[in-house]
């Protein structure tokens, strides 16, 4: 559940104020409440990104095994 102030807040400089970051973060507290498992989340999911890449070489970006020594 979130605060009652951060509510306050938000209806304070209403919903397009504040920096891109804190609207993305937004979006993703309505969906599953509590700002840990937003950070969580956030974190997962750009490990996965870097591990891939780590993995692949970045083959995927189209540089053949160049792109290794630019990970």
């Amino acid at each position: 559940m979130r605060g009652k102030e951060e509510r306050e807040r938000e209806r304070e400089r209403g919903n397009n104020e504040g920096t891109r970051e804190e609207k993305r973060m937004r979006g993703f507290r309505e969906r599953f409440q509590g700002e840990k498992v937003v950070m969580r989340a956030e974190r997962r999911r750009k490990s996965e990104y870097n591990r891939k890449r780590v993995r692949q070489g970045m083959r995927d970006a189209g540089r053949g095994k160049k792109g290794r020594d630019k990970l």
